[in-house]
């Protein structure tokens, strides 16, 4: 059975591959809307629906995503 952490790489991997567009709501209220470009252990690379800007996002920061 796969643990509650390699589920969650394998659902932000899919989502890359996919260009799955993905809303991140973060611990201090913000949204980063956009699709996944990379995925490494601590940070998730966004490229931004809005205004074509690159984010990289703290994992440890995010409260909820949606898909």
């Amino acid at each position: 059975a796969l643990s509650e952490k390699n589920r969650w790489n394998e659902s932000l991997r899919r989502w890359q591959e996919q260009k799955t567009p993905v809303t991140f709501s973060l611990l201090n209220g913000d949204k980063v809307r956009g699709s996944i470009s990379w995925v490494d252990r601590y940070t998730i690379g966004v490229e931004e629906t809005a205004g074509s800007q690159s984010v990289i996002v703290h994992k440890g920061a995010i409260a909820t995503i949606k898909a």
